[in-house]
């Protein structure tokens, strides 16, 4: 068969079958429990359940504006995948989400969706073995959002020459993402609230695995109040081990000389210290805490 030519349709043809997976996602992690009492809203013609899961919709294909969702209202396989009673248009969409975000106690619910999800899921990440040791290793570090072609509240100049935003991100081994915050792109890696970022991941790992922390960073979140916070953890105590396996030159990389007060109280893991950092330099990771 011979192609004469080649048309262009002015609509979209892309395929979203894994829709159906995100609205049993949606069910299980009990997203439209969240939503219960959050708003205050009564009998709305389009429930909160309805601007939860659109969204979910629109975020599982990379569609991030509320605009976006006037690509599918007269979509009868994006509603009934999802489960949506009523598409809201994209004006109710950005109006309820705003409400509902800014409504107390709504981002922790979220959070717990995403937990019991991991849960009934079953997570299952990497580990990170060296010796009789073993750990699940979460890595935490910034990355750029390019918003170049846009001019949202928040983007700004980038560490890499960029225009855009700076989140942050905490996965465990194998791309299990626990969590996420939005931050403006001028922010630095260790801006403020990057602490209890950590501290809340933390908290978040513990809560899916029943197994030692492997806290991976680069040199950007060198900080004495960090190596505080890691040593003092109650699920850390002293026998935590904080290892430098590469020296970075370009910012001082001070942490050698953070952690040294904490590692002089350790000197019975001193063979344990001296195996990770070798296996350590071998996987290329700069910088590393590991929390019992």
């Amino acid at each position: 068969m011979k192609i004469d030519s080649v048309a262009h349709a002015s609509e979209a043809s892309i395929g979203h079958a894994g829709l159906s997976l995100i609205g049993e996602m949606a069910r299980i992690s009990g997203l439209d429990n969240a939503c219960l009492g959050i708003t205050g809203m009564k009998q709305p013609q389009i429930s909160d359940p309805d601007i939860l899961r659109g969204l979910c919709g629109l975020v599982a294909q990379g569609k991030t504006d509320f605009d976006h969702i006037k690509e599918f209202t007269q979509d009868s396989f994006f509603q009934n995948a999802l489960g949506i009673n009523r598409i809201p248009s994209a004006e109710i969409l950005r109006q309820r989400f705003e409400h509902m975000s800014s409504c107390s106690g709504f981002e922790e619910r979220i959070h717990e969706c995403a937990l019991d999800l991991g849960r009934k899921m079953g997570v299952n990440p990497d580990y990170t073995r060296i010796g009789d040791h073993s750990w699940v290793r979460m890595d935490v570090d910034v990355t750029i959002f390019d918003n170049s072609d846009t001019k949202k509240e928040g983007s700004a100049p980038t560490y890499d020459r960029r225009y855009g935003f700076a989140p942050i991100f905490a996965h465990l081994g194998g791309g299990w993402m626990i969590n996420a915050q939005l931050r403006e792109g001028s922010a630095h890696s260790f801006t403020a609230g990057t602490t209890e970022f950590i501290d809340q991941s933390l908290d978040y790992a513990h809560q899916l695995v029943d197994a030692p922390v492997l806290l991976v960073a680069d040199g950007g979140f060198d900080s004495a109040d960090l190596l505080r916070l890691l040593d003092k953890r109650a699920n850390t105590g002293l026998s935590s081990s904080i290892i430098c396996a590469k020296k970075q030159k370009r910012n001082g990389f001070r942490l050698q000389s953070n952690m040294a007060a904490l590692l002089s109280r350790q000197r019975k893991r001193e063979s344990t210290r001296a195996a990770c950092t070798g296996r350590l330099k071998e996987l290329k990771i700069r910088s590393a805490w590991f929390l019992k």
